[in-house]
């Protein structure tokens, strides 16, 4: 979720330990913030160790002001990191 918009769903299909690993699908309000959720997945995977990408990649992400919302009626997750690489998703919180 960015605010009250739906960004896309997640289905569960593994867990290893810290991370979900799920199935992902956009919804159209998705591709405003795509280019910026694989940037940092990018920094993530190929990082050269280059602190100063690795950390503009995270504020950029943070700046989108996502949220995770497990279940209907419950508490969104603010404190997360999230990775998609297409239809593929994987996140820590």
């Amino acid at each position: 979720m960015q605010g009250d918009t739906l960004l896309g769903g997640l289905v569960l299909d593994r867990f290893d330990q810290p991370w979900f690993h799920c199935r992902f699908s956009p919804t159209p309000a998705w591709e405003p913030v795509r280019p910026t959720v694989e940037a940092w997945t990018r920094a993530v995977e190929h990082s050269d160790g280059d602190d100063h990408e690795l950390t503009a990649a995270l504020e950029a992400v943070d700046a989108l002001r996502l949220s995770l919302v497990p279940a209907p009626h419950s508490g969104p997750i603010h404190d997360f990191l999230l990775h998609v690489e297409g239809d593929e998703a994987r996140f820590r919180s």
